[in-house]
């Protein structure tokens, strides 16, 4: 399609400002509003407004409320809507003017203002339909049911009107009747009557509890917005949002009761007359509603889908790193009852990528025994844990309530010196083959006995101390699950905080020197440059503050010259990780940091920061942007974005430990994060979370906590849970299991030693991994369909995708899928050869030698 569409907002009845833009390729986004109004005690007395390509098919005063909307072009759509309710009640109700003396059951809503509508947000994932008025003891739906999702025969809208543009808005089509049929004639128009796809309206959480599925699904986020999740096809028509509104508990005065609805469209991909995103990242722009980063991960999934799903959803980097070795840079602080530390960032701002050898820990290292928890033997069969298995409330979330693990485990690391043993050390006795299984001499036949013949048997290679490491892991988490059952009722000015507990946490700052996007260059002045380094010492210096020096952080910051280009960067304005990606393999980020910032003098709008990546990855991601309108060089302001994305990366804490924790975004208050008080001062928050003295009050129970990071937390480390790289040998086969990333597939390989052998156990807990592919770590083993992606413990856990090593009596493993009892994966069965599950049977083909990675 190469016609220009606008984008631009229209509505009944009232006049909202109009904007526009122009696409190159397809159309972008618009947005079309109509305004459905029940009266209660009075006539309707109300019109349609036309506009648009939404179906909103609704009787006046009747139950029957159908959206839903069409593809009538030649690309496949992103669609959202997003529904917003307003209800008065007393005299005059719906009436503009003096005669209206009607109370709005929201406060601070307003009859002729849609902006202070309530968004209808669901209460709980399991109650789509219902919803809390913010700030106010009533509801909607004490006078109101809706039914949502569904499907129906319409009539797609008619050729002479669907592009036309009345009262500064595109057709909306009202035409269809309720009840349609295959077998209705057509339309006046000449169109048949056509079905819609079916629909299931469910919460964004909902839809990542159910691992992110796409399909014939309304996805209602946080926000109020609705996300078709699937591509929506040429011809095809959504299934319903909504498919009834009925009035139960009529109230005893006059009434006015009205839905606005709002959808907008987009393409996959497109450029204004500027060289501007027009496409479906628009979504993301405040000035068209913005997005959730939930929803930028669902975006991102259909626009995968769209191009074919074999393409990463990044744009891979262009150019390679600068070979040449830099110089560490380093800024020292002023501390503030801080311990200085071990490797400052030097105030020398530098032009490669290749880290200073005193900063990057050595691979081979193991940590001394005093610091590291010796692996406990191999619990018994009766120990290990099943697949329906549950932790006590007071060790750690089951399998069945921890989201999956993290999308970046290194390749390279070790488990942290606090808290696990080193990927280079030998396996415990425990995890040996036991004395059966292993050939024993046979006894001379006596002269007069024929003696039996025996197969002889086999020496199976002893695995790794899997179950050892995993306990080493969990008992770390059961310290710091104790500590906040121990300290979180009273706050931190009544505790005995431990101090210089020295826990380390090695951060790589990348300032990015020259970055371009729509072919404009960005470029960091030696001024900024001078700024980030700045805001690297006073983040060092407030955190370890905070933290009475339990955390030792040490930074290395540096200028990479090369230009990085994110005109395509997902989401809109963000310097990703895949645009870095040589320069974060050149530093050996996977293995040598805990978390990276990066910051851009580059224009991102309303982007201020990002975080893309947390402790549920084996390192953290978050970008900055240092410039941003009335901040430029602000060392306190811009020193505080980069604490609150920080702060993002913790929020895993959640999940793993199964307590409270409060979100970065809690200083909201009440509105968005019950429990939490509303708070001016960020920074003041930010400390109270790093110090662990958030002040929550159970809204249900009246209990008070004070939450947040507590000092045995920060041995909570990304590369602890990423608890072993290992290689899975099938016994029976004698043939290595690898992945590959171009195919999304997994296969057998007689060949050892290749990079895509090579397997990251990332631990979710309760004795549970994920099985990881290090070549890429987007991807993991899914019992399902062999390949699940973006594995992520936090958002995107998919029960499939998490599994529980039990050790056999000859000293193998087998591999059992969470999601079905006795279920292990195994090579062949089922007429394949290839990687499938099947029930335990102890056979050779169920069997795997787990050996660690040097």
């Amino acid at each position: 399609m190469t016609q220009k569409r606008k984008l631009q907002i229209a509505a009944a009845a009232l006049v909202l400002i109009a904007m526009i833009a122009t696409g190159t390729y397809a159309w972008t986004n618009f947005d079309s509003q109509q305004l459905n109004e029940w009266r209660g005690l009075r006539s309707i007395d109300g019109g349609n407004n036309p506009g648009g390509t939404l179906h909103n098919d609704f009787a006046a005063n009747g139950a029957d409320k159908d959206v839903y909307v069409e593809n009538w072009g030649d690309a496949p759509l992103f669609v959202r809507l997003r529904l917003d309710e307003y209800m008065e009640l007393g005299s005059g109700a719906g009436k503009p003017g003096p005669d209206n003396q009607a109370k709005p059951l929201a406060d601070i809503a307003k009859l002729d203002d849609l902006k202070t509508w309530s968004r209808h947000i669901p209460s709980s994932d399991d109650s789509p339909e219902l919803c809390i008025i913010p700030g106010s003891d009533n509801t909607f739906h004490d006078y109101w049911s809706w039914e949502m999702g569904g499907e129906k025969y319409y009539y797609p809208a008619p050729d002479d009107l669907k592009e036309t543009i009345v009262n500064g808005s595109y057709y909306i089509d009202q035409s269809s009747p309720f009840d349609l049929t295959a077998s209705s004639p057509d339309s006046p128009y000449g169109k048949p009557a056509t079905q819609t796809l079916p629909a299931e309206a469910i919460t964004m959480q909902r839809w990542i509890d159910l691992g992110m599925p796409l399909g014939n699904y309304w996805v209602i986020d946080s926000d109020g917005w609705s996300y078709w999740a699937a591509p929506l096809l040429p011809g095809q028509a959504t299934g319903l949002l909504l498919s009834k509104v009925t009035l139960f508990n009529p109230p005893e005065q006059d009434y006015y009761y009205a839905i606005n609805v709002s959808g907008q469209m987009a393409t996959n991909d497109g450029v204004d007359a500027q060289g501007n995103p027009d496409s479906f990242i628009n979504f993301s722009s405040s000035d068209n509603g913005g997005c959730t980063d939930e929803a930028l991960i669902l975006l991102e999934l259909i626009s995968n889908k769209i191009n074919g799903g074999t393409e990463p959803p990044f744009q891979e980097p262009t150019g390679a790193p600068t070979p040449t070795a830099p110089q560490g840079a380093t800024a020292t602080p002023a501390p503030t009852n801080a311990a200085t530390p071990s490797s400052a960032p030097s105030a020398q701002p530098t032009d490669n990528v290749t880290p200073p050898p005193s900063s990057s820990p050595t691979p081979t290292s193991s940590p001394s025994p005093s610091s590291s928890p010796t692996p406990t033997s191999s619990p018994s069969p009766t120990s290990s844990p099943t697949p329906t298995s549950s932790p006590s409330p007071s060790s750690s979330p089951s399998p069945t309530s921890s989201p999956s693990p993290s999308s970046s485990p290194t390749p390279t690391s070790s488990p942290s010196p606090s808290s696990s043993p080193s990927p280079t050390s030998s396996p415990s006795p425990s995890s040996s083959p036991s004395p059966s299984s292993s050939p024993s001499p046979t006894s001379s036949p006596s002269p007069t006995q024929t003696p039996t013949p025996t197969p002889p048997q086999r020496e199976i290679e002893p695995s790794a101390n899997i179950e050892g490491i995993l306990s080493s892991i969990q008992s770390v988490l059961d310290e710091a699950r104790a500590q906040f059952i121990q300290w979180s009722g009273v706050p931190a000015s009544q505790r005995n905080v431990e101090e210089n507990m020295g826990v380390k946490h090695k951060m790589l700052w990348i300032g990015v020197v020259n970055g371009a996007k729509r072919g404009v260059l960005y470029t960091m002045t030696a001024e900024d440059q001078q700024h980030f380094l700045d805001m690297s010492a006073e983040f060092e210096r407030k955190v370890e503050e905070w933290t009475h020096n339990n955390l030792d952080i040490e930074i290395d910051v540096v200028f990479p010259t090369r230009t990085i280009d994110i005109t395509y960067a997902y989401p809109a304005n963000h310097v990703s990780e895949a645009m870095l990606a040589p320069e974060l393999e050149a530093y050996g980020v996977l293995g040598s940091y805990d978390s990276v910032m990066v910051g851009a003098t580059i224009n991102c709008g309303t982007l201020l920061g990002l975080k893309t990546a947390g402790l549920e990855n084996v390192y953290g991601y978050s970008s900055v942007w240092i410039n941003s309108p009335g901040h430029i060089n602000d060392l306190e302001y811009n020193t505080g974005v980069a604490i609150h994305e920080w702060l993002h990366q913790f929020e895993a804490l959640e999940t793993l430990l199964d307590i409270t924790y409060p979100n970065t975004h809690a200083y909201e208050g009440p509105g968005s994060y019950p429990g939490y008080r509303r708070t001016t001062d960020l920074i003041k928050f930010y400390e109270d979370v790093i110090k662990g003295d958030v002040e929550y009050t159970n809204p249900v129970t009246g209990e008070v906590l004070y939450v947040g990071l507590f000092p045995k937390m920060f041995n909570v480390t990304h590369k602890l849970l990423a608890g072993a790289e290992v290689t899975l040998k099938n016994l029976d086969s004698g043939k290595y299991l690898s992945g590959s990333k171009s195919t999304f597939s997994i296969y057998e390989d007689d060949i050892s030693n290749t990079i895509n052998q090579n397997w990251i156990l990332q631990y979710i807990g309760s004795g549970a991994v994920q099985i990881v592919l290090q070549e890429d770590p987007s991807l993991c083993i899914d019992a399902s369909d062999n390949f699940g992606y973006d594995p992520n413990f936090n958002k995107y856990y998919k029960l499939s995708r998490c599994f529980a090593f039990k050790e056999n009596e000859d000293g193998t493993y087998s591999i059992h899928s969470l999601a079905s009892s006795n279920q292990v994966l195994q090579i062949g069965g089922a007429g394949t050869d290839g990687l499938t599950l099947g029930a335990f049977e102890g056979a050779d083909n169920q069997k795997w030698i787990v050996q660690l990675l040097p």
